[in-house]
């Protein structure tokens, strides 16, 4: 039927947007001390699945040796040594695949977490204030505000992590 006018005082705006964004800094770090625990256990885990893998390629290697030492001695036949070699080849190929699997996912979860230390980082373990948010802050932290009746908002924030971004009311 009609458009509202749909206004805020500076003050008030500058107020819901500090809180908004503070809730959101106090949110990442919380999920930042999960990632964290994660991430350290993560890492445990994989420690001992990397040692149990580098032993399986080094037990394979020195099978391989042993089989070539018994074809050359004549204890095994030609055809039996390539069987085992490249028995043992195709399991070390497939122990590297895994060794490289688990790096990759380590390496992708310590840089989440360097993306969410990194944004912390510009603000420190404190909250921001009021005084604290300039143009500068505002751009790199917030798409888009949406001003609604009775002093209702939406702040989209410009978080590229899909886990982090989230809608504020």
């Amino acid at each position: 039927q009609y458009c509202e006018m749909n206004h805020i005082t500076f003050e008030k705006l500058n107020e819901l947007v500090v809180f908004a964004i503070n809730q959101q800094l106090k949110q990442i770090k919380e999920e930042w001390n999960v990632l964290e625990q994660e991430y350290s256990q993560m890492k445990c885990d994989n420690k001992s699945k990397i040692i149990q893998l580098e032993t399986k390629i080094s037990r394979n290697r020195e099978y391989q040796k042993k089989a070539y030492e018994q074809f050359m001695d004549d204890i095994l036949k030609k055809s039996d040594y390539l069987e085992l070699k490249q028995i043992y080849e195709k399991e070390n190929e497939q122990y590297r695949k895994e060794l490289l699997a688990l790096k990759e996912v380590e390496s992708e979860k310590k840089k989440t977490l360097d993306e969410m230390m990194q944004l912390l980082g510009k603000f420190g373990e404190r909250k921001i204030t009021e005084k604290q948010l300039t143009r500068e802050v505002l751009v790199e932290l917030i798409d888009k505000i949406y001003i609604y009746p009775e002093q209702q908002m939406d702040i989209y924030f410009n978080f590229q992590n899909p886990d982090l971004e989230r809608k504020m009311k």
